[in-house]
């Protein structure tokens, strides 16, 4: 039987108190020891021995998906303490079971238990790629996952999908692509599914040279063969001097006379990468009864096979080759592998029995084989995953012609692939090393880095309607879901949601550090759905208003209050629109909160947007409204529309979401501003700013409303060190606004928010 390892933390958020009881809160989680995944529906007991006033406590829990279970018991206060008793069994029918003590001072109680599970199936998607040298648009897709999965699935980002294993793809464009990769069992007791992005290159990293040789002469006619570099689709055009031209990558002209000419070819791939080479030919009108010539192409995949194409004149009956490394043929086109670096002296021999002729012709062969070879590589943390400890890792590699390519990620795993993904089952440090080598023994080296895994935090809080939790003390039929969102350099990402309705705790595990936000909101349908609008902690309605979480440490009291939606009055007003997209692009869109304002600024109501987009408002008064698009980590502006009962609604209102703020409200400081301090906040007449410049210039400072538009504006000359300049702000209204320092050419230099109280 495997080892159960028991690890017991507190929970630090504040009791709540309920008429003359205090509150102990049991928190736990509860997943497969191997595979560290969550163990949905296990059966925890959690138990409290009677005593004094208080009657004891017993229940029989199953985790949720997440692993994860919660308990609140209420105590007498009479009861200065006592012990919860946890008992769980593992797939050994080993009985578990250990004791935690509570207090009134410490009423909070959070357990972590892995457990040895061999009943339970676990699928872990995995893969990685590697780009076909002959063709950038071409990748080979390789499965990688781990687990008891049987199916596989391929989206490869450009509408095509499969179920092979491994397969190869080649895209029709270059860009960026999502590439999703599916591993599942086929009885459905499974499931996982992992994305990765990747850059299918056009016309970066490749020379697309031209040149050509004269492969063939008869008289005052000769053929003349092109070669390229590019990868791509190329066109060549010829000058022959003569004042002609033609086109192809094979040709042959004849000249009006014999004589010296410059021929030139050019060529121009389908990605407009161009290039020229000329060469002075001599022709002759002599003909002779037969003349060996020949021509050798290299292998595009083995630099020392070489391919030679007869292209003698005459009857030819017989040929003879000699490679130069003691090797003979007598093919008329035949292959040959050399097998060290070197200069080879090809002979060839032809006899023409038609015309009792022989002929012979001398070529250098140069084989010159010296791979680029160096090892190197860069991994990077999926902070999207679910998966604790999963890394990415990016050959980085300069290898022509690779061979085996192995991977030692230092916990006794290795892999040999090109890309790879790796999940270290402990926390820890650890030396991950590549090793790379060619396919004909010129090129072998390995290098090693060292990684640490990060640290996994827990956050968790209660869901308020006013004084109280949702369904807290007595269950009140509502549900409510939150949403968890990473904060990443290029925007705000889902992470996790929870569904939950017991005591209206809402929980996050096994989280990096960093910063987050968490919305919620009830689901449709339960009781209060229809009395208050979603919100982002603590208690915003705006993704932009919210209150970064800092993860740095387990916090458990991320708590969020509800916002009421205010009674209208119905009216025979409407408002209609859709929700659009920069440049008129459409496509379809995940549903989106409208908000409703009056012009007290006060949020009235909201609906949500369909699949198209459209939204609509019925049956409101006659006023003056704006409407506001929430869509979290996008941005919009809001429209102002009045109605009345001559123009009693509106229903062509339009709401452009970005990507980026329209703006430019954000938080960005340049290389000349390097600090900046703004007092009184809240400020009512003055405004003060403190700044330190590493430079004389000139700037201009400007006030911005929350809808964009310029409220205050003044250009003053900056100097070098401390600057401080002061702005009137008592003639603007009470609210958030944005304050610019733009430099002559208009580049931002800084921007903050303050609020005008």
């Amino acid at each position: 039987m495997k080892t159960i390892y028991l690890i017991i933390s507190f929970l630090l958020f504040p009791v709540l108190i309920f008429a003359g009881n205090y509150t102990v809160q049991i928190s736990g989680n509860v997943f497969e020891e191997e595979t560290q995944v969550p163990l949905d529906g296990y059966s925890v007991i959690l138990s409290i021995d009677r005593t004094g006033s208080f009657n004891g406590y017993y229940a029989e829990l199953q985790t949720n998906s997440n692993g994860f279970i919660f308990a609140a018991v209420e105590i007498p206060r009479d009861v200065a303490g006592g012990e919860v008793k946890v008992e769980i069994t593992d797939a050994n029918g080993q009985p578990l079971v250990f004791y935690e003590t509570f207090s009134q001072e410490d009423p909070f109680v959070h357990f972590t238990i892995p457990v040895y599970d061999d009943s339970f199936a676990y699928c872990f998607a995995d893969f990685s790629y590697q780009s076909n040298i002959a063709n950038s648009y071409s990748y080979f897709f390789s499965d990688l996952s781990e687990g008891d999965g049987d199916e596989y699935f391929w989206d490869f980002g450009d509408g095509i999908t499969s179920i092979e294993k491994n397969i190869s793809h080649t895209y029709e464009f270059a860009g960026e692509y999502r590439v999703c990769h599916g591993f599942s069992k086929s009885d459905g007791s499974c499931t996982d599914t992992l994305c990765m992005v990747i850059v299918v290159d056009s016309t970066d990293n490749y020379e697309c040279t031209v040149t050509f040789e004269a492969v063939y002469f008869s008289g005052l006619t000769a053929g003349f063969q092109a070669y390229t570099e590019s990868p791509y689709s190329t066109v060549f055009n010829w000058d022959f001097g003569d004042g002609t031209s033609g086109t192809g990558d094979f040709v042959i002209h004849s000249f009006p006379e014999e004589g010296d000419y410059i021929v030139t070819v050019s060529g121009e791939d389908t990605y407009n990468c161009e290039d020229s080479f000329d060469l002075e030919i001599s022709v002759s009108d002599t003909l002779e009864p037969c003349e060996a010539w020949f021509v050798s192409q290299p292998d595009t995949m083995n630099p020392f096979r070489f391919s030679f194409f007869d292209m003698s004149n005459g009857d030819i009956a017989f040929w003879y080759w000699d490679f130069g490394d003691g090797s003979t043929s007598e093919e008329q086109n035949p292959v040959h592998g050399y097998s060290l670096n070197g200069n080879y002296s090809v002979h060839l021999f032809v006899e023409d029995t038609v015309n009792n002729c022989t002929s012979e012709v001398t070529r250098t062969v140069v084989v010159n084989y010296n791979p680029e070879c160096n090892a190197d590589f860069s991994f990077e943390l999926d902070s999207l995953s679910h998966r604790r400890n999963h890394y990415h890792f990016e050959n980085l590699s300069t290898l022509d012609y690779p061979g085996e390519i192995k991977w030692d990620f230092g916990d006794g795993e290795q892999v040999v692939t090109w890309q790879t993904s790796h999940i270290y089952d402990s926390p820890g440090a650890y030396d991950v090393c590549l090793e790379i080598s060619d396919q004909f023994g010129y090129c072998h080296e390995t290098v090693c880095k060292s990684l640490e895994t990060p640290q996994y935090r827990n956050i968790g809080g209660y869901l308020f309607n006013g004084d109280f939790p949702i369904n807290n003390p007595v269950p009140e039929g509502d549900t409510a879901v939150a949403f968890l969102y990473r904060k990443l350099s290029d925007g705000l990402h889902l992470y996790d949601s929870i569904r939950f309705y017991e005591y209206g705790y809402y929980y996050f595990t096994w989280l990096l550090e960093g910063e987050y936000i968490i919305k919620a909101q009830l689901e449709q349908g339960c009781t209060h759905f229809d009395s208050f609008f979603p919100v982002y902690h603590p208690s915003m309605l705006k993704w932009g208003e919210a209150e970064y979480i800092h993860v740095a440490t387990d916090i458990f009291d991320c708590n969020t209050s509800l916002v009421n939606i205010i009674d209208m009055q119905s009216g025979q007003g409407y408002i209609s629109g859709n929700i659009v997209f920069p440049n008129n692009e459409y496509r379809n869109t995940k549903p989106v909160n409208i908000l409703l304002y009056n012009s007290d600024q006060d949020a009235l109501i909201y609906t949500v947007s369909d699949e198209n987009g459209n939204f609509s408002f019925n049956d409101i008064p006659y006023g003056c409204y704006k409407v506001v698009a929430e869509s979290t980590g996008d941005y919009s502006l809001p429209v102002e529309v009045c109605i009345d009962k001559n123009i009693p609604g509106n229903d062509d209102v339009e709401i452009e979401l970005f990507y980026e703020n329209p703006t430019g409200i954000g938080e960005h400081v340049s290389d000349i501003y390097k600090k900046i301090f703004l007092f009184p906040v809240p400020a009512q007449a003055t405004l003060n700013i403190s700044f330190e410049s590493t430079q004389h210039n000139r700037a201009l400072i400007c006030v911005l409303n929350f809808t964009g538009q310029e409220v205050y504006s003044e250009n003053v000359t900056v100097n070098e060190g401390l600057n401080r300049h002061s702005i009137p702000v008592e003639q603007l209204p009470s609210g958030i606004y944005v304050l610019k320092i733009i430099t002559p050419d208009r580049d931002e230099a800084f921007v903050s928010k303050f609020l005008r109280d």
